[in-house]
């Protein structure tokens, strides 16, 4: 009986060291550990991945400490995959261009660029827009802050060409940027704020947000163009402020430049004042 028994104490001995061994590992906690892999595993919550449209192309000027303008296009798609185009305005040799996989945050409201390292890799996702987060993480602050935003142009990504050059005339843009700041796309059924340069006459028309708008524009070498003698009806609505600011842009703008299907109206080398996109 001995040799039995003391054969099953050491059984028990052997047993109980490995559950203590194998309860002692542990897998290091990383901050990739902790951010999920998909959006999927998110959805669960009330947060910009489960809230938002959030797939799509995202384009403005950002500020740049040594040069005009950083003009930037970030493409999201739902495969969690990114394509970012930088160009820096005024410098030559000023492109660059990466693409890789991003993250979303533990809250579901914030994603991060792999591959990125030369500059900041994490964007606030809001509602058609994104805002560009400092090298740490944080909420840029400051008189520059809402310059920091990238507005969104489409939810569908593979619809957009940016290899086909849109025609500044006979072309209806619609604005989605106004003074750096998102514009929101109108409700279903209702207009979108546009304008469209016809070719005949020199006639601009298009719609202001809540009046239609009609003038004529003047164009000159070196993409110089003068907007005048714009007139409107006179309905008043909700988005009468955005309407009166949009046509005080037109009023100031003096040179555009296209990228693609995108339009911008800028007064002499300042970020632009109004961005468009063709439809």
């Amino acid at each position: 009986m001995k040799p039995l028994l003391l054969f099953s104490i050491s059984l028990l001995i052997i047993f109980f060291t490995s559950c203590n061994e194998a309860s002692n590992e542990s897998t290091p906690v990383t901050e990739e550990s902790m951010i999920p892999d998909t959006a999927t595993s998110l959805q669960d919550h009330h947060n910009a991945v489960s809230s938002l449209d959030w797939d799509g192309i995202y384009k403005g000027v950002l500020p740049c400490a040594d040069c005009e303008g950083i003009e930037t296009a970030l493409t999201l798609k739902k495969d969690l995959t990114y394509i970012i185009t930088t160009s820096y305005l005024g410098k030559e040799a000023n492109s660059t261009n990466d693409q890789g996989k991003f993250r979303w945050d533990v809250a579901g409201n914030t994603i991060k660029l792999a591959g990125v390292s030369n500059g900041p890799n994490q964007y606030f996702v809001g509602e058609n827009h994104l805002r560009q987060l400092d090298l740490t993480g944080q909420k840029i602050t400051g008189t520059l802050a809402d310059k920091y935003i990238l507005a969104k142009q489409t939810t569908n990504v593979e619809s957009v060409s940016v290899n086909v050059a849109a025609a500044l005339l006979e072309t209806k843009w619609r604005l989605f940027a106004l003074n750096g700041q998102p514009v929101e796309k109108a409700e279903p059924g209702k207009r979108e704020i546009h304008i469209i340069l016809k070719e005949k006459d020199n006639r601009l028309q298009g719609f202001a947000g809540c009046n239609t708008m009609m003038g004529s524009y003047e164009l000159k070498d070196g993409s110089l163009i003068l907007i005048k003698k714009i007139a409107s009806t006179r309905m008043a609505c909700d988005a009468i402020t955005t309407e009166v600011a949009f046509l005080k842009v037109l009023d100031q703008i003096d040179n555009y430049t296209i990228n693609g299907n995108m339009l911008s109206f800028n007064k002499a080398k300042m970020a632009p004042l109004a961005s468009f996109v063709a439809e």
